[in-house]
């Protein structure tokens, strides 16, 4: 078994187990079922301003003007890796709620990746985070072969002599993104970060398990 299908089905369990979770304390609490759709949660952030439509309409115009483009499924790993970075940097700009991003990234997908969405959402009925579709997005448009590639050049990426802490964390950033089990854990990226850099850096430096890589 490949190490991306491997990250990936232990990370689909995980979460499934955290959904199944959340059901029985929904239900132990005498709660109905949340039965959320991806446009639910975004409504409420929406008020009375025009309704839920006509605020992602706005979202999704300030989304493009930072730089978002559709996404239509074609391309190799760097198309993809660029458009879902776009997203997340876009979301962070505009303060949105996971559940509006989610939202606002399933819009931006046409052809092939839209029919690939629905599908997406017919495996979850309805019920789907935003980190599920990060989750699915990884799994469908990056291959195993490059992954594999790029994890390789990551694993053996040190601070070279004379090279700078700067030098070295714009080939780190530019690397892990292509690596969902990074992409998607901020303490892995921070320690593999640590330990590339050169030994009296680290001995005139402090660890911290709070640091942040972003």
């Amino acid at each position: 078994m490949g190490e991306l299908l491997e990250w990936y089905q232990k990370e689909k369990l995980r979460r499934d187990l955290r959904r199944q979770a959340r059901r029985g304390s929904r239900g132990g609490s005498g709660q109905g079922s949340r039965g959320a759709s991806v446009a639910t949660p975004a409504a409420s952030q929406g008020g009375r301003e025009g309704g839920f439509v006509v605020r992602i309409s706005k979202y999704l115009k300030e989304a493009r003007a930072l730089g978002c483009r559709s996404f239509d499924g074609t391309g190799d790993i760097t198309v993809a890796a660029d458009w879902i970075k776009k997203v997340k940097d876009a979301s962070r700009d505009m303060q949105i709620t996971p559940d509006v991003k989610l939202t606002v990234a399933s819009r931006l997908l046409e052809g092939i990746a839209s029919t690939w969405w629905e599908s997406v959402e017919g495996k979850y009925h309805g019920e789907i985070t935003w980190a599920d579709f990060e989750l699915e997005f990884y799994a469908q448009y990056y291959s195993e072969y490059e992954v594999n590639v790029k994890r390789r050049e990551y694993t053996n990426l040190k601070q070279k002599d004379g090279g700078t802490v700067k030098q070295l964390e714009q080939e780190f950033r530019t690397l892990a993104r292509f690596l969902p089990e990074y992409a998607v854990d901020e303490n892995r990226m921070t320690e593999h970060f640590w330990d590339a850099l050169l030994l009296d850096i680290r001995d005139r430096a402090t660890y911290s398990r709070h640091m942040s890589f972003s």
